[in-house]
């Protein structure tokens, strides 16, 4: 592991590190090679019991050559497209966890809900990547610090990491667009503790979200990826911002909240970060009931 150098003594004209860095330019993002193929596979599953009243498909895609594995459930009632939902768990979490589970009543009211595996997660982890991913992403997570930034190793690793993972979501909603299941006009989206940071980066780049929903979203010491950069952009879409209230994550909530366009909203729950109960999951619900009409399927 390299060391960092010495740093020069600063006077106090000058400006602290995390001024300096605020203003690195946002990472380049892709969607991906338009020639790739999207290469779709849907395979029917045992529907979870959370889920009761959906039907449950694997799925598989292509995204900038890797193998992209993720859940969909729709409603077996509805023969009308539906409105697509995508959440991503904190970071971690499988395209299966069980914490996905406070979405479980939503397919009943005429939702799509998908999710995938990001990259060195769940089907696609490594023993070699993984923990370094997921040690790399707690060691940055929250308000700045003094020094933002991380060794070379981990900051190369979490920065393909987002630059992967944005692209992926962004193949997910090709691939699923072409479904006679879902409704590419109404998709909401939704990430869940480091899920929310990589969903607003997300969709303040892809304009086919169009209801946003941010809990436990936190800052990243890293520029080029903090949520912080891009949350603005995603305006005049609606936000939701569903914030931890423990003392810890306040101020990044505040940061956050405060960059973010109108029109938005926020809500303080109880819940543990990256865990959401009833209450956090029926104001999404609603929200997203709102914004993209499930009724009208």
């Amino acid at each position: 592991m390299p060391t960092k150098p010495t740093q020069p003594t600063k006077s106090s004209s000058e400006p602290t590190p995390r001024q300096t860095r605020i203003k690195t330019i946002p990472l380049a993002f892709t969607p991906g090679d338009p020639d790739e193929s999207l290469g779709l596979l849907l395979t029917e599953r045992d529907c979870p019991q959370a889920f009761s009243g959906a039907l449950a498909h694997r799925f598989e895609l292509n995204s900038r050559g890797d193998r992209v594995a993720g859940r969909l459930l729709t409603p077996a009632s509805r023969s009308g497209p539906c409105p697509l939902v995508v959440i991503q768990p904190d970071a971690g979490a499988s395209c299966n966890a069980a914490s996905l589970e406070f979405a479980g009543s939503w397919v009943g009211v005429g939702f799509a809900l998908a999710t995938i595996d990001l990259p060195l997660h769940g089907e696609r982890s490594s023993p070699k990547f993984s923990e370094r991913l997921l040690t790399a992403i707690e060691e940055l997570r929250g308000p700045p610090a003094s020094d933002p930034r991380l060794d070379a190793n981990g900051e190369s690793l979490l920065l393909e990491f987002t630059r992967q993972s944005v692209c992926d979501l962004s193949r997910t909603l090709d691939a699923l667009a072409t479904l006679p299941a879902i409704d590419d006009r109404r998709i909401g989206v939704m990430g869940v503790g480091h899920g929310a940071a990589l969903t607003a980066i997300f969709a303040s780049l892809d304009p086919r979200a169009k209801a946003i929903v941010l809990a436990h979203c936190s800052e990243i010491r890293l520029p080029e990826i903090d949520p912080v950069q891009f949350v603005a952009d995603i305006g005049p879409r609606p936000v939701l911002l569903l914030e931890a209230a423990r003392s810890a994550q306040r101020d990044s909530n505040t940061a956050i909240f405060d960059a973010c366009a109108e029109p938005k909203n926020r809500s303080q729950s109880d819940d543990e970060y990256g865990q959401l109960g009833s209450a956090a999951a029926e104001a999404a619900r609603a929200f997203f009931t709102d914004q993209l009409n499930p009724a009208d399927s």
